[in-house]
């Protein structure tokens, strides 16, 4: 079986599920594998590690929310272009490290960025669209909490039966309100989650303002010498 190439690449494999018994058995699948092969791993250990019951559903949506996460830091950052390599693997490491914030402990995502390369590599069309649908609708990822919002503002509307018989559902099923309260607390989480990391995100790129700015007066300054 390949190794990671360090020990902190290993750790995720050294923690125990809260979930289930032993350590995480699948096959590791080495340093460099393909796309397809990093995200089936990814699926396996995150659902060992904090599973759903609806795991393909809220991938789906998590995973919509950190491509525009992502895609919104490199335009931020005024990056035009990123190899399909680069910006896939920025996606999986943003989307790793939320589901598994849940727990409260920080997993070493096993990867390292695709370094750039002589050779020509391939330009993400997925951020290509995504730097276009921001040029349309502006803040992608307020336009995704706009859309989650109208969404549960749809399936409110369109709930089967009176209120009566919804609430006489409820009071009838104990254990479906305790896992619709779960669901609840998980999505207020996701929302204060997404607004410590956007705050974040924002204090990060004022960093690099300032040295940006700090490097543009030491090369002014060296012209002028």
């Amino acid at each position: 079986m390949p190794e990671p190439n360090t020990t902190e690449e290993m750790e995720h494999r050294n923690i125990p599920s809260r979930f289930h018994d032993g350590f995480f058995s699948r096959t590791w699948v080495g340093n460099n594998p393909t796309l397809h092969q990093r995200r089936q791993y990814m699926r396996a250990y995150l659902e060992w590690r904090l599973p759903h019951e609806d795991m393909d559903n809220q991938e789906r949506k998590l995973r919509d929310l950190e491509e525009r996460k992502a895609a919104m830091w490199l335009i931020n950052s005024d990056v035009i272009e990123i190899s399909t390599e680069q910006f896939e693997w920025l996606v999986d490491e943003k989307f790793w490290h939320t589901w598994l914030s849940y727990l409260g402990e920080r997993t070493p995502f096993p990867w390292r960025c695709p370094q750039e390369t002589d050779e020509p590599t391939r330009v993400s069309q997925a951020f290509e669209g995504w730097l276009e649908a921001h040029r349309r609708e502006g803040d992608l990822v307020e336009v995704w909490k706009a859309l989650e919002a109208e969404s549960r503002g749809v399936e409110q509307r369109h709930a089967p039966g009176s209120e009566g018989d919804v609430v006489a559902q409820r009071s009838s099923d104990p254990a479906r309100d305790n896992e619709s309260e779960q669901l609840h607390q998980l999505e207020q989480q996701v929302i204060q989650l997404q607004q410590e990391l956007q705050r974040q995100d924002e204090q990060l790129l004022q960093k690099d303002e300032r040295i940006r700015e700090l490097e543009e007066r030491l090369r002014q300054q060296d012209d002028r010498s």
